[in-house]
């Protein structure tokens, strides 16, 4: 997550908006589920850009994904042009392909 709070802060003004969708993982018990608990997490780690609770996994299903973190870039025109899945952290090889990409899009 930290990567993508340092895309939002670099980027959110020249046009890139990130949309977070927490699909819990764990059964309700867990917490998960509960929208304090994601609202206190999303402080706790300074993520600001909008977050949807998908606690019915409609989402996740409607777009097929099956990893967590999963990740979509769609362009101005709103076609997908990027996908991908799996932890990144700040500055590794992964975190710069997808910066690449961002600033891509926003250039075009």
């Amino acid at each position: 997550m930290p990567s993508l709070v340092d895309f939002d802060r670099k980027y959110r003004d020249h046009g890139l908006t990130i949309i977070g969708i927490h699909t819990p993982e764990f059964p309700p018990y867990s917490g998960e589920h509960d929208r304090g608990n994601v609202a206190r997490a999303l402080k706790q780690y300074g993520i600001e850009y909008p977050n949807a609770q998908d606690n019915d996994s409609r989402t996740w299903n409607l777009y097929g994904i099956r990893y967590w973190p999963s990740f979509v870039l769609i362009d101005k025109k709103g076609i997908i042009r990027y996908e991908g899945a799996g932890e990144f952290h700040l500055h590794d090889s992964t975190y710069g392909t997808w910066e690449q990409r961002i600033r891509e899009l926003l250039a075009e």
